[in-house]
Order: structure tokens, then sequence, then C-alpha cells
């Protein structure tokens, strides 16, 4: 049994908490355990299947939950969460129970981006103070294009990148001490994915460059190996991955860039010397153009794409005619921002 609790100034009884507990016991005992400190609003389950229907509904608070529950693992979904994949909210505050605490398992488990990390055999007590401290303090998310979550560093509020860790918000805090306004929760929702959307396509967008510049003596030669087919998979997942996200951020008048990116690289396994030449150097210019829209800098003038690295070496009329049409596209939406600016601001 908890032992007693101290009054405390917050009530707990709106919080919506799923428990997935493989041992009906230990769900039982946990059940009674969150039921003393204040969390009544608790549903309880065995296994994955469940987990995955009550998620689909999107009204939960706070997932407490075993890393292993038959039917599946709780890494995949826990990452699917975070990422925005498998429900609309990624911000779900998850505690993950796990028996085989290895230095591996706790790393890989980390890498999915839970809150807390309860480790099995642990006290009621133990359990509450994870939960209550969570109620004050939730740690900022770091985003990258493998990871989105809870920052590990200590006192450190940026990437490796420089980019800002995000504030996200806290429903346990929310609904603990009756500051829920649902305009406002929802505002600050999206406003936070938003931020979370558009660090990952920069992190997308810098990892398909990174790739292309990597394998660009074997794609201008298409000599492909077992070790550069593998970057090639990598390359054409991450460039669905940003082309697929892309329409939810700031960034979506480079979409119909990306699309003609990702449309690319899904026949680039076909390609030949002598039928893909200009597919080829488009493919280096498409990432030079990338790179440019990324870094929110102004195009250069279209001459300087027309002619390439090599002066003296002249495009197909059809590459030059696809960036002419990216370069226009990506004008037009600059200059309807600029207007819209203008409107909003007549004396700016």
């Amino acid at each position: 049994m908890l032992k007693e609790i101290e009054k405390r100034s917050f009530a707990l009884g709106k919080v919506k908490v799923l428990l997935a507990e493989p041992r009906t016991q230990l769900r039982r005992d946990l059940t009674t355990t969150l039921n003393e400190f204040g969390l009544r609003n608790v549903e309880q389950t065995g296994n994955l299947n469940k987990v995955h229907e009550r998620l689909a509904i999107g009204d939960l608070d706070l997932l407490i939950c075993d890393t292993v529950l038959p039917e599946g693992d709780l890494r995949d979904l826990l990452k699917s969460v975070r990422f925005g994949e498998t429900i609309s909210n990624p911000f779900l505050i998850v505690i993950t129970l796990i028996s085989d605490p290895t230095a591996e398992t706790l790393r890989e488990m980390m890498a999915c981006g839970p809150d807390a990390i309860v480790v099995k055999p642990f006290t009621p007590e133990q359990l509450i103070e994870r939960i209550e401290s969570l109620i004050h303090h939730r740690k900022r998310f770091a985003v990258t294009a493998d990871y989105v979550g809870p920052e590990r560093r200590q006192g450190n509020r940026k990437d490796n990148d420089g980019r800002e860790t995000i504030r996200v918000p806290n429903p346990l805090y929310i609904k603990a001490f009756g500051t829920e306004d649902l305009a406002i929760t929802k505002r600050a929702n999206d406003t936070a994915i938003t931020h979370i959307n558009n660090q990952m396509v920069e992190s997308y967008a810098q990892k398909s460059i990174e790739l292309i510049t990597e394998l660009h003596p074997t794609i201008s030669k298409l000599n492909w190996t077992e070790k550069t087919l593998g970057k090639l998979n990598e390359l054409r997942a991450t460039s669905f991955d940003l082309n697929k996200r892309i329409a939810l951020t700031d960034y979506k008048s480079l979409g119909g860039l990306t699309t003609t990116l990702d449309r690319m690289l899904n026949n680039i396994h076909k390609w030949t010397t002598d039928e893909n030449k200009g597919d080829i150097k488009l493919l280096s210019i498409l990432s030079e153009i990338l790179q440019r829209g990324f870094d929110r800098s102004e195009l250069p003038p279209v001459e300087s794409y027309l002619k390439g690295k090599d002066e003296q070496e002249e495009n197909s009329p059809e590459v030059n005619e696809i960036i002419r049409q990216k370069i226009r596209k990506k004008s037009a939406a600059a200059k309807k921002k600029k207007e819209k600016t203008h409107e909003l601001n007549p004396s700016g």
C-alpha cells in the first residue's frame, strides 16, 4: 500500500491515464497506487493492441506502459507517437516500466522518447515521485531526423545543429492545477507541432543533401555496390519522409521541389548512363536548390543554376525548364508572402 500522501494543492481527477502492464496482480496494485495518489480515471490493459486502440481515440494524458507486452514491443509504438504518426498529439506523457535494465535496452528505450523510465522492481512511492516530478517539470523536446522527445542533456538548450529545443504542453500540469482552456491548449499544441515539424524537415533536408553529396561519385557512374545501395535506400527513405511532412511546415512552398526529388529517387536504381545524364545533373542541382531553400536565403539568378559548376557544359532544355519552373514557383510564393505581410502592416 502507498504510504499516506501529504495534502497537495493540485487535483488529478480529470487526468486520463492508461496503465499497460502484462501481469494482472501488478496491474491491480499499480491501479490502487494511482487511485490513492488522486488519479481516479485509470484504464487498464495487459496487451499492446488495446494500447493502440486507446491511443487512436486521442484523449489520454498519461501512458504508463511496460516495454514488452503481448502482441509486440512498445518501442516502435512510442516512436510513432512522438513522430505524430500514430496519434495527432505527440505530447502524450509516457512513463515506461522496464524489467531488463541492460545498458543496451535502456539506450534503445531512451531513443524512443519517453518522459521517464522506471526500472522494475520499484516501490509505489518511486512511481508516484516520477509522476509528481512530471507534473511540475516536463523537459523541453529535442528534434532530429531520428529522434523526437525530451532533451536528455543537462543545461543545454540547443541541439548539435544549433536549433533551440522546444517547450511542449504539459497535460498533467494543465489538468492538475485547473488551468485548462481548450482553445489555448489547442493553440499551444499546434504551435509546438509546427515547430517540431519544421525542425524535422530541416533535419531530413540536411540528411538528404549530405547523402546526395556522399553518393554523387557513385550516382555519376551508376556504379552500385551493396554499401552504396544501402546509402541509396537511406536517401530514398529520408526524401520520402521529407516530402510527406513538408506540407505541415513553414517550408510548404518547397513542396514541389521535394516531390520532384522523391519521384526521381524512386526510380534511380533503374537509371542508365546513356538515358539519364540529365537526371544525374538535375539531382545535384535540386540538392543545391534545396540547401538554399532551407537556408531561407534568396535564390541567385536562374543563369547560375543553368550553367552549373562547369560553365562550358550546358544542361538539356528539359532540365532547364524544370529548374525555371521551380524558381518561378519559389519567387511567386515569396512575393505573395510579402504582399500579405504588407496588407497586414501597411505602414511597414
